[in-house]
């Protein structure tokens, strides 16, 4: 197997120990982990780092081989899942239709500080529309992200709210909302499903078995009544 994942890898060196070092007769640069090893590395000129991009090869995983010959999987120095380059953050967002992401400051920071990058085409809401901005956290909360965000979007950010604070405050609107005693001034609070709700169940040959009860971001809360005639016991999914 070991010989299977050199020849397959062809690494310019192999790190190993004594005891082990037999097993790779015959490889060159074979580099033997034991006591003051590093008496015995050639010294001379200095070799100059290897120029490298995050699309360079980082290390290659092996498989055990269970089922055969062991397979390698190639890891970059940056995932193929994640985007750090801000102008192709943003157009990534656009291109599918993201409505809601996770920043950390630094990255956030970043991508606002992209030159020429335009952060209206990331929002379908004008800053006439936005009443408040609130900066919830606390590394989220430094003076260059509060100016970054006032800057995007016309109004200065409010700090005055904690994350742990965030659940009590929206309880208590609601509850004033629905207290006559408070007499709280007309406002709605609108929130949106990310994903459809369907119901299904076992149906006979003539009827549909499935329905869309509400569609992909969709306003909550909202409800429906629905009535299923049968004639025996039946189960329904969502």
């Amino acid at each position: 197997m070991l010989k299977s994942i050199l020849e397959d890898a062809k690494p310019k060196a192999v790190i190993t120990v004594k005891d082990l070092a037999h097993n790779l007769a015959g490889y060159d640069n074979i580099i033997v982990l034991e006591e003051e090893w590093e008496k015995n590395i050639v010294t001379g000129e200095a070799t100059l780092p290897t120029e490298l991009t995050l699309d360079n090869l980082a290390y290659i995983v092996y498989s055990s081989g269970t089922t055969g010959k062991p397979k390698g999987v190639t890891m970059y120095i940056i995932s193929n899942t994640t985007i750090y380059d801000p102008p192709l953050l943003s157009q990534y967002i656009q291109n599918n239709k993201i409505t809601q992401i996770l920043f950390t400051p630094s990255l956030l920071e970043a991508v606002l500080n992209t030159p020429g990058l335009d952060l209206q085409q990331l929002r379908k809401m004008s800053t006439s529309d936005l009443a408040a901005v609130e900066i919830v956290g606390g590394s989220s909360r430094v003076p260059s992200i509060k100016s970054l965000v006032q800057k995007v979007f016309g109004i200065e950010p409010s700090t005055t709210l904690n994350a742990d604070e965030a659940v009590a405050r929206g309880c208590s609107l609601q509850n004033a909302i629905l207290n006559p005693t408070f007499r709280v001034r007309d406002f709605s609070i609108n929130d949106a499903q990310p994903y459809s709700i369907t119901l299904s169940w076992q149906a006979t040959m003539e009827e549909d078995s499935s329905m869309e009860l509400f569609p992909k971001y969709h306003m909550i809360h909202m409800s429906k009544v629905l009535t299923f005639y049968r004639k025996e016991p039946f189960q329904l999914e969502t």
